[in-house]
């Protein structure tokens, strides 16, 4: 290597760099791994991972036919408590008489079999936007008010919800409730190609977005 002389403003350099044929390779893998990632992004968002517990915790938003499968989940398991999480029906919704979603759960469960001793309603306040981390503050709340946490729980709602609500219960309740999921996968849409389903695509882009979200909100709290 020749050094510059002493006073230089320019020197040369032996630099390496792409062809236009390592180019194309770049952004063939780019793209190949772009849709891989997007093909796959329901199979990360759902999260199935059921811990021993006796608490279940069912996110009450959920649909008539999700709901017959949150029945199935809780004769299924041996579950001493079944809390239900949840705000405020909304004001054009028909069913606002009944003021939230974990009253009217309550009802429903009731009707198809579960035992009413078994099921608690803690409904949440208002909110505009993060109502998931507010439904799981309450929760919080009721346990410290009631004895404290219990050490496991699992937790049931959508398969493409699951992760978010995951990461927003895990940092509202603390290191020592360990938290399981169980989804519930929609019937509305094949969840193996969700992309060629207007609904399925709008589900989970949509919950993409607002798990990334919440990620930056847990950090952002954390931090705070």
């Amino acid at each position: 290597m020749k050094w510059p002389r002493r006073g230089a403003l320019v020197e040369r350099r032996l630099r390496w760099g792409l062809t236009w044929r390592g180019w194309l390779a770049l952004l063939a893998i780019v793209a190949a791994a772009a849709t891989y990632g997007f093909r796959h992004m329901l199979d990360f968002l759902a999260v199935r991972d059921p811990v021993p517990a006796h608490v279940l915790v069912i996110e009450s938003w959920l649909g008539d036919i999700d709901l017959d499968a949150a029945v199935a989940i809780c004769r299924g398991g041996h579950y001493d408590r079944v809390y239900l999480t949840g705000g405020p029906l909304e004001y054009s919704d028909p069913m606002h008489k009944f003021q939230t979603y974990p009253e009217l759960l309550d009802l429903d469960l009731i009707d198809r079999g579960i035992p009413a001793h078994l099921l608690v309603p803690v409904p949440a306040p208002r909110e505009k936007r993060d109502r998931t981390y507010s439904s799981a503050l309450a929760l919080r709340r009721w346990f410290l008010a009631h004895g404290g946490p219990p050490p496991a729980l699992d937790i049931v709602t959508t398969a493409q919800h699951s992760r978010r609500t995951r990461l927003l219960f895990e940092h509202a309740l603390g290191d020592r409730v360990r938290i399981g999921m169980i989804p519930i996968w929609s019937p509305d849409f094949d969840h193996h190609r969700w992309w060629r389903s207007s609904q399925g695509a709008k589900e989970v882009l949509v919950e993409m977005i607002g798990y990334l979200y919440a990620r930056v909100q847990v950090a952002w709290l954390t931090a705070s």
